[in-house]
């Protein structure tokens, strides 16, 4: 796993390389030829225990292993080639992260055990698998990717947020809502975010879920020969924030932002 993970690393590295040597034209206007990034999902994580040790340092170490280890590589040229926490600088792959995008679908709660359960993996991989619990809307969790992008030199953009709503019983507002006042609030801290996708416009297939998880803004029924788009009660939440460009304050009063 080790090794192909690296693998992946060094073949970012190399395309941003060729990538910057045949593409000089600054075709925008912008004063650069390439701006090239990665699209990453990120994940705050916690302690399912904090009175534990045991839990606290497996949340220390998985956010570490899920979010940086990957990241610093390519941002900063880190390298811990055994994932123990212990790193080396590669000239060759510093630099090569012109801006993050940030998948964000909220945090993970840990238990840790004090050893790795995996053979061979990393003695910092100390989380019990079979524990691990995802919580939902989280905003301050966006935040602190932000952050943690942020911190790599790099501005960041959310590239994926957001919620299935099947029954669009007003959960997909309350999210897009809530994680836009959080994105705003970065901003204001002076953190560098560029944009904003919800993921996404229409209902799509979710790899392994198919067509069952229904995160679009508009529902769009498979069964269906027209492929009918049918406007969630999300699309006016996520209009009136686009047209403002803020979180309006009557929003904001809704959801008790």
């Amino acid at each position: 796993a080790k090794e192909a993970f690296w693998a992946m690393v060094e073949a970012h590295a190399r395309m941003v390389d060729a990538v910057r040597a045949n593409d000089v034209v600054d075709a925008d206007g912008d004063g650069r030829a390439t701006r090239i990034g990665v699209v990453y999902a990120m994940s705050p994580v916690r302690p399912l225990s904090p009175e534990k040790p045991a839990d606290v340092s497996a949340a220390k170490n998985l956010f570490y292993l899920y979010n940086e280890v990957f990241l610093n590589a390519v941002a900063k040229g880190e390298v811990d080639a055994d994932w123990n926490g212990r790193r080396v600088r590669r000239a060759d792959f510093e630099g090569r992260l012109d801006w993050l995008g940030i998948n964000y679908y909220g945090g993970t709660a840990v238990e840790g055990l004090g050893a790795s359960p995996v053979p061979g993996m990393s003695p910092l991989f100390t989380v019990n698998p079979f524990t691990l619990r995802v919580f939902e809307e989280n905003p301050e969790g966006l935040i602190e990717m932000i952050r943690a992008g942020a911190a790599l030199g790099v501005p960041v953009m959310i590239t994926e947020n957001g919620i299935p709503d099947p029954n669009d019983d007003g959960t997909a507002p309350r999210t897009i809502a809530m994680h836009l006042a959080a994105a705003q609030r970065a901003i204001a801290e002076g953190l560098p975010v560029e944009g904003y996708f919800y993921w996404s416009l229409i209902d799509n297939f979710e790899w392994n879920h198919g067509m069952s998880m229904k995160f679009g803004l508009y529902a769009v029924n498979p069964a269906d020969a027209t492929k009918r788009r049918v406007a969630r009660k999300g699309v006016a939440t996520f209009r009136d924030i686009a047209g403002a460009r803020e979180v309006p304050d009557s929003i904001r009063a809704a959801y008790g932002l």
